[in-house]
């Protein structure tokens, strides 16, 4: 009987084939890498016209505006009282950009519910997130900063006074400042962490879906995921817990219209408290025309080139973005010491987006167009 012999591999061959192997897979790697990063950012510009397409959709489909409906006067919120509510559905939209802790950057959706008339004796109309609407997540290391044009940023207060907007010695408020969503750099525990929270949003007019050209200050009720602090003080009333009520709208309102759960003799203090700018509830914002839109993977190496501080890491291994994290046992904080060079190193890597006043939508800016 005839045998077939088998011949096995020399090692020669093995390796021959091996480094083959090695080789495709080297050349494979970069280019499979090269695909992702181009689907993230496909996607993170997708998930950013979808929020605010969103949020036009929504004003366009509101009942009326609130002057439209007698709510304020030809001047704003002059001569209202210190709070209140709107109609259902009648209010201004606003897609809001948020910052949660990891990194991720979200489009959310808010809605114009009333107006409160803060300490500092001006009224600002409050926003509440739509239960009813998509939270637009987009992919690690993609983010939104805002442009805050020239005197639009609050002059630096030693004291702390309430209702200033990224008033810090970081930014320079004659120039333009790039500004990154601050509203999860806070301490969630307690109640009266609110002036650390910050951020812009992209307003829309009711009905029309405009951009609207009211760029005063709004509060935006976004309520700390903590429910420790709840348990004393006017926090734990039923009626003003975000955690007892799934539709934070209800909330708001119970708050703008002091709906206590017995009387009260002045409910002003307590109000600002609770959903003023010192609340850990709220986020203070103001409204923008232009967004930027990058990677932060590659911003921090742009920053480095313009000059950063001596000790800059580049991405924070914690906070996923260009802030520090809190060192031992301190409390989260917007620990930010890049401004200037963030602000020259923009047009390097990222994407601008103006929002057209007429129509609503974002129109992509080529890079010699951006500011």
């Amino acid at each position: 009987m005839n045998t077939i012999r088998r011949r096995a591999y020399t090692l020669v061959e093995l390796l021959a084939v091996t480094f083959i192997i090695v080789l495709l897979v080297s050349a494979a790697v970069p280019a499979f890498n090269a695909i992702s990063k181009s689907s993230s950012a496909t996607q993170a510009d997708t998930f950013l016209r979808l929020g605010l397409a969103s949020a036009r959709n929504a004003a366009i489909a509101s009942a009326g505006p609130m002057r439209a409906a007698g709510a304020v006067d030809a001047v704003g919120f002059s001569s209202i009282a210190g709070a209140g509510v709107l109609p259902e559905l009648e209010g201004d939209t606003a897609a809001a950009v948020f910052y949660d802790r990891g990194g991720r950057v979200q489009i959310r959706m808010y809605r114009e519910v009333g107006w409160l008339r803060g300490v500092d004796g001006v009224a600002r109309p409050v926003f509440a997130p739509d239960p009813t609407a998509d939270v637009f997540t987009l992919p690690r290391y993609f983010q939104v900063s805002g442009l805050a044009v020239p005197r639009m940023v609050d002059a630096d207060t030693d004291g702390g006074a309430p209702y200033t907007w990224y008033a810090d010695t970081r930014y320079d408020p004659a120039e333009a400042n790039w500004v990154f969503p601050e509203t999860d750099f806070y301490d969630r525990t307690v109640g009266d962490d609110g002036r650390k929270r910050q951020t812009f949003i992209v307003r829309f007019n009711a009905v029309t879906g405009e951009l609207s050209t009211d760029d005063r200050q709004v509060l935006l009720w976004a309520p700390s995921p903590e429910i420790s602090f709840r348990a004393s003080g006017i926090w734990r009333e039923r009626n003003f817990r975000p955690d007892r009520n799934p539709d934070q709208r209800k909330v708001v309102r119970n708050i703008l219209l002091g709906l206590r759960e017995g009387p009260v003799a002045n409910f002003g203090p307590d109000r600002e408290r609770l959903i003023g700018d010192i609340s850990t509830d709220t986020v203070l914002a103001r409204p923008v025309r232009q967004l930027a839109l990058y990677d932060v993977r590659q911003l921090a190496p742009a920053v480095r080139r313009q000059g950063a501080p001596p000790g800059f890491q580049g991405v924070d291994r914690g906070t996923g973005c260009l802030y520090r994290s809190p060192t031992g046992n301190n409390p989260p904080e917007p620990l930010y010491d890049v401004a200037v060079q963030a602000n020259r190193a923009m047009p390097e890597v990222a994407d601008f987006y103006i929002i057209d006043r007429y129509s609503g939508l974002a129109v992509r800016l080529d890079r010699e167009e951006t500011p």
